[in-house]
C-alpha cells in the first residue's frame, strides 16, 4: 500500500510536468522524502490514510497554516481533525472542501440573535450569509462540530474562539481600565468561556464567570483572578504577533464558500415584523457572490435603506478576497486535464508560486475577473448619479403593493429614474479616471489602484 502511495505521488507529478504552475521539485523532494520514512518506518498508517483522504500531506498543511494565517500548531490541529472529518462524512470531495470552507467561514460570520433595531439587521446581515454561502443546519458552528464532527465541547469552544481571534486579534482595543461595561469585559468573558472551563460555566474554585468579571472590575490588580485577565491578554498579543499582515482565514473561506456554493442565489429572504420579503437579485450576474467577498469590502452592503456592513478594506482583507478567487481559479487550471487536484494541494501551489514570484495576485485575479474595473466604475456613476440627481433606480422592487394604482404609480417613477440614469450616463464616461476615482470610498479607490498597480499586498494612496 505504501509503494502503491508512491506510485501515485510519480503518476501526479508525471501528469503536471505540462503544467506552468506546477512545483516539479518540490514533488520530487517530497516522494524522496517517503522513501526515506519507509525506510526507517517512520510512517504512520493513520495519516497517510488522513493525507490520501484530503488531498495533502499534513506536513504541508500544517507549514501552510503557520506561514498564511499564523496560527499555531495546536490550532492547526484542530483544524486538521475537523478538516478529516468533514472529508468522512461527505463522500463527494467537492461537497466535503465546500462544507469545509463553508464551516471556516461560518465560525466568523455568525450571527447571534439579540433584540431592537439591531435584531434586525442581524436577521438581515444572517439571511444574507444563509443564502450567498449555504446553511449549516445549526445557528451556531459549535454545535455543528459537536453533534456532526464528534468534537468535544471544549475542542469545538476552543477552535470557535481561536479562529475569530485571528479574524479580529488585530483590532481588539485593550487599556489597562478593566470595568464591566467595558470592551475588556467581553474579550475577557469570551476568553474564559472558550479557554478555561467550558462545559460548567466555573473557571476557578467552583467561581462563577460572571461572579470573576465583578472581583476584577471590583479588586482591579488584587483581585485573585486578575492573573487570568493577564493570560488573556498575554494570548491576545500572541494571536497578534503571529497574524499580523497574514491572510484573514474566515473571512477567505467564507469567500471561498460563496463562490462553491451551487444553491440558488438570486433573492435573499429577510423577515421583516413577521413579514418575510424575497429581494430578488434582477441582474441575475452572481453580485451576491462579489459582495460577499472583495465588492462587499470596498463598497459595503446595504438593503434598501439599511447599511448592514460599512466599506472595510484592509491588508489581509486585501489577500483573502483575492486568494479566494485566485486559487479556485488555480486548481480548476490544474483540473484541466482530467486528474482532479485537490483544493489543498491548489492553495499549496499557489502560494509557493505566490511566494517564487511566478504568480502575481493582483494580475491574476484580473485575468480571470475581467470585469472587475468595469463593475467598479459602475458603482462610482451610482454614485456620481445621487449626487446630482437624487437616488438611482433600485435593482429590486417592493414585494406587494397595496393597490393597483400603488403599482401603475411606482412603475412609472422607475421607468423615469432608470431612462434618466442611462441618459446621465453619458456625462460620468467623459471625465478622466482620477475624477471618477473621486466617487468611490476611499477603500474602493485603494482597491482599485492596488490592482491596477499590481500589488500583491494593499496599499492605501
Amino acid at each position: 500500500d505504501k509503494l502503491a502511495i508512491i506510485a501515485n505521488n510519480l503518476d501526479i507529478l508525471t501528469n503536471k510536468l505540462d503544467n506552468p504552475f506546477s512545483s516539479i521539485d518540490f514533488e520530487l523532494t517530497k516522494t524522496n522524502s517517503m522513501f526515506m520514512k519507509i525506510n526507517n518506518e517512520e510512517i504512520n498508517d493513520v495519516t497517510l490514510e488522513e493525507e490520501k483522504l484530503v488531498g495533502i500531506s499534513k506536513d504541508d498543511f500544517f507549514k501552510m497554516y503557520r506561514e498564511q494565517y499564523g496560527f499555531d500548531d495546536e490550532e492547526i490541529e484542530l483544524i486538521w481533525k475537523v478538516k478529516v472529518r468533514i472529508y468522512k462524512k461527505y463522500s463527494n470531495v467537492e461537497e466535503a472542501e465546500y462544507q469545509f470552507c463553508l464551516l471556516m467561514g461560518r465560525i466568523g460570520y455568525n450571527v447571534i440573535a439579540g433584540g431592537g433595531y439591531d435584531q434586525i439587521k442581524k436577521e438581515l446581515e444572517s439571511s444574507v450569509w444563509d443564502n450567498t454561502t449555504g446553511n449549516l443546519g445549526y445557528l451556531d458552528p459549535r454545535d455543528y462540530m459537536i453533534n456532526e464532527l464528534g468534537l468535544t465541547r471544549e475542542e469545538a469552544n476552543k477552535l470557535y474562539y481561536r479562529i475569530r481571534l485571528q479574524h479580529v486579534a488585530n483590532e481588539i482595543q485593550i487599556s489597562s481600565d478593566f470595568s464591566l461595561d467595558s470592551n475588556e469585559s467581553r474579550v475577557l468573558e469570551n476568553y474564559l468561556v472558550s479557554e478555561i472551563d467550558p462545559d460548567t460555566g466555573y473557571v476557578y474554585e467552583n467561581k462563577k464567570i460572571q461572579d470573576i468579571l465583578l472581583d476584577i472590575d471590583k479588586n482591579k490588580q488584587n483581585s485573585k483572578y486578575y492573573y487570568l485577565w493577564m493570560n488573556c491578554q498575554e494570548l491576545i498579543n500572541n494571536v497578534r504577533g503571529r497574524t499580523n499582515n497574514k491572510s484573514d482565514f474566515t473571512h477567505q473561506m467564507i469567500t471561498t464558500a460563496t463562490i462553491q456554493n451551487k444553491d440558488d442565489k438570486l433573492k435573499v429572504n429577510i423577515l421583516w415584523d413577521n413579514v418575510s420579503i424575497s429581494i430578488p437579485d434582477y441582474t441575475n450576474d452572481g453580485t451576491w457572490d462579489d459582495e460577499s467577498g472583495w465588492f462587499g469590502d470596498i463598497f459595503g452592503i446595504s438593503l434598501y435603506d439599511t447599511v448592514l456592513i460599512p466599506p472595510s478594506m484592509s491588508f489581509s482583507d486585501y489577500k483573502s478576497d483575492l486568494d479566494a478567487y485566485n486559487i479556485l481559479f488555480l486548481q480548476h487550471q490544474l483540473s484541466i486535464n482530467g486528474n482532479r487536484v485537490s483544493y489543498d494541494e491548489a492553495s499549496r501551489i499557489y502560494y509557493n508560486d505566490i511566494s517564487s514570484g511566478e504568480i502575481n495576485r493582483a494580475s491574476y485575479f484580473m485575468e480571470n475577473n475581467p470585469s472587475v474595473f468595469s463593475d467598479i466604475f459602475d458603482q462610482s456613476y451610482k454614485n456620481y448619479f445621487e449626487s446630482k440627481y437624487g437616488n438611482a433606480p433600485q435593482d429590486y422592487p417592493p414585494t406587494f403593493f397595496p393597490s393597483p394604482e400603488a403599482t401603475k404609480e411606482y412603475n412609472d417613477t422607475i421607468e423615469e429614474q432608470r431612462r434618466l440614469y442611462k441618459e446621465k450616463r453619458a456625462e460620468f464616461d467623459i471625465l478622466s479616471e482620477e475624477e471618477k476615482l473621486n466617487y468611490l470610498p476611499q477603500e474602493a479607490k485603494n482597491f482599485y489602484l492596488s490592482l491596477k498597480n499590481n500589488n500583491n499586498d494593499y496599499k492605501e494612496y
